[in-house]
């Protein structure tokens, strides 16, 4: 009970809390600018500006096999994150084990090394704020990188006024 709310996608242990839809994601490819298979498929590429301006949320955007990306080496998220089973299950579906060059906890260092070209990874959109950075993006299976996250309150007869305000505020903001 020391924890007032969090953060989740993670519908399989949801039914034990109060719970609040609050937004969608979306888990795109991020491979570095200078990977030489961005050549092969750069009608499915899509730049920084895109994802700002939402393209690849319209239906008229193509998704890309992930098996095309077979010979890439990979970021990916430490076990245990939303993430890092999405990923395992999108390798998994694409048939291929990926070459994981690293792992780490954090989604913003992953896609920070990705953009000094280490490797590619996975990123969410929302991510996506600055139009140069040296990544192309791809978008990938929709019914694995679409995600929604949830404020997430603990089972308890009393929630603080302050927190009450605090789920009301983001619901109209975020």
């Amino acid at each position: 009970r020391k924890l007032d709310l969090t953060f989740s996608c993670n519908t399989s242990f949801m039914r034990d809390f109060e719970r609040y839809p609050l937004f969608h994601d979306h888990i795109l490819l991020a491979v570095p600018t200078t990977a030489p298979i961005n050549q092969s498929v750069s009608k499915l590429a899509l730049t920084a500006d895109d994802i700002i301006c939402g393209r690849h949320l319209q239906p008229d955007c193509a998704s890309v096999s992930l098996n095309t990306f077979c010979d890439l080496e990979y970021i990916l998220l430490t076990p245990g994150n939303n993430l890092y089973d999405r990923a395992v299950q999108l390798f998994k579906n694409a048939g291929f084990e990926p070459k994981i060059k690293l792992q780490l906890s954090q989604l913003v260092t992953a896609y920070h090394l990705a953009s000094e070209n280490f490797a590619a990874t996975f990123v969410s959109d929302r991510m996506i704020r600055n139009p140069d950075v040296p990544l192309v993006f791809y978008k990938i299976d929709p019914a694995l990188s679409d995600r929604l996250f949830y404020i997430l309150l603990p089972n308890r007869i009393y929630t603080s006024h302050a927190v009450k305000r605090f789920i009301q505020y983001l619901l109209l903001h975020v």
